[in-house]
């Protein structure tokens, strides 16, 4: 879904992640990531593959522990990189 015009994420999507039927993430600019720390919270390791709602299609394939530890940073002075995740005032809504 397209974030809010105005706010400061007006020029990216955020990402909505369903996992075994259930939402699990919501709001996400980094859903793979966000999505990794969901599932190692509940025990699961392993692979993650994210898949496109609308076309089936699979976008990336992660390793939840690895993955979890990891969120995407960028800024004018450098492109996005994966940089060590640490909480944020704002962001994703783990449900």
């Amino acid at each position: 879904m397209p974030s809010k015009p105005g706010t400061p994420r007006d020029d990216y999507y955020l990402y909505h992640v369903v996992f075994d039927g259930e939402v699990i993430v919501t709001a996400s600019r980094v859903p793979e990531c966000d999505a990794a720390r969901v599932l190692l919270d509940r025990g699961l390791t392993g692979s993650l593959a994210i898949v496109d709602a609308v076309t089936g299609k699979k976008r990336i394939t992660v390793n939840i522990e690895a993955a979890a530890k990891l969120t995407v940073a960028e800024s004018r002075r450098h492109s996005p990189r994966f940089v060590k995740w640490k909480p944020y005032a704002t962001g994703a809504e783990v449900c």
